[in-house]
């Protein structure tokens, strides 16, 4: 997936990390597709398995189904691990 943010200079700073105080994660725009948000729950547990601390917002319209409440269901519980 392309990633439209240059991490040359938009990245978590290396060695100053604020214990208790998570980086944020943002997922934002229409979300089309369902792959777009389960590819940032998996990337958020993949954080996590390495001990680092993280949350994620997804915000925008889930509307890979008609249904948006369907869609914010299937999200959460796919991230129910």
């Amino acid at each position: 997936m392309h990633n439209p943010v240059n991490t040359d200079v938009f990245s978590p700073p290396h060695g100053n990390r604020r214990p208790g105080k998570p980086t944020k994660l943002l997922l934002a725009g229409s979300h089309n597709f369902f792959y777009k948000p389960k590819r940032a729950v998996d990337t958020l547990a993949y954080l996590l398995k390495q001990d680092m601390e993280f949350t994620l917002q997804i915000a925008g319209r889930c509307c890979w189904n008609n249904d948006e409440n369907f869609c914010q269901k299937e999200i959460a519980d796919y991230a129910a691990w």
